[in-house]
C-alpha cells in the first residue's frame, strides 16, 4: 500500500542454470509505484521491452535511462544492489584469508560502485573491512565512440572488463556486495573471481 519512494515490489525471473535446471531468481525493487506489474512486449521494431504503468498514467520503460521519476516527475537515484550467498569454498572449517577479487562487469557507461565483503555471516565480533569503492570505465567501441568527445571510455578496452580489487580480512566463510545509489549509467555484474588463502582449520 505504500506509494513514492517507499514503495517495494519483486520481480521473479526463470533462468536456466550451467547445470541445466531452470529455476527461479527474484530480486527486490524499491521506489517503482507500478498500479500493474511489470510486463514485456515487442516494440514497433520487434525488440522486446519491458514496461509498467503507475497511478498517475505514465508508462515507464524498464532498463532504460540513468534515474528513476519519482510520483513528481522529479529525478532520483536509483539503488542497485548484488549480494553473493555467504561462500565457505567448500570447507567451513578451513579459515581463509583473501588477497584479491576479479569483478567481470559490463557497464553501459562509466560506472562508481561499492564493494563491501563480510566474514563469517557478518558476525559482530569478527573484524569486517571498510567498504572499498569500484570504478569501472566504458569501453570504446568503434562505429559508436567518438575520439576525444566520450570522457570515461576506454580505447581498446574489453566490452565486459575486469576490475581487480586488492582486498582485506579472513573467515570462514564470507559474502560480496556491489551497490550503488546515484543516477550513474546501468550495468550487469556478470561474476567473481576471488583468490583466497587457506589459513589453517579452527
Amino acid at each position: 500500500s505504500a506509494s513514492g519512494s517507499a514503495a517495494e515490489g519483486i520481480i521473479g525471473t526463470l533462468k536456466t542454470n550451467e547445470q541445466g535446471f531452470t529455476q527461479f531468481q527474484w530480486s527486490e525493487t524499491f521506489g517503482i509505484d507500478a498500479s500493474a506489474a511489470a510486463a514485456s512486449g515487442f516494440n514497433y521494431s520487434g525488440v522486446e521491452k519491458h514496461y509498467h504503468g503507475d497511478y498517475a498514467g505514465r508508462v515507464f520503460n524498464h532498463d532504460t535511462g540513468d534515474n528513476l521519476l519519482d510520483t513528481s516527475g522529479t529525478a532520483t537515484n536509483i539503488v542497485a544492489e548484488y549480494q553473493t550467498p555467504d561462500l565457505d569454498y567448500g570447507d567451513l572449517g578451513t579459515l581463509k584469508t583473501l588477497k584479491y577479487v576479479k569483478i567481470s562487469a559490463t557497464p553501459e557507461g562509466t560506472v562508481a560502485t561499492k564493494l563491501r565483503i563480510r566474514y563469517n555471516f557478518d558476525d559482530p565480533d569478527t573484524p569486517q573491512p571498510s567498504d572499498y569503492s569500484l570504478s569501472i570505465d566504458k569501453p570504446s567501441i568503434f562505429g559508436t565512440a567518438a575520439f576525444g568527445a566520450t570522457a570515461g571510455h576506454v580505447f581498446g578496452a574489453s566490452s565486459d572488463p575486469i576490475t581487480r580489487q586488492v582486498v582485506e580480512g579472513s573467515g570462514h566463510s564470507n559474502y560480496f556486495r556491489i551497490f550503488s545509489d546515484d543516477q550513474n549509467s546501468p550495468y550487469t555484474v556478470n561474476g567473481l573471481y576471488i583468490d583466497y588463502v587457506p589459513s589453517g582449520r579452527q
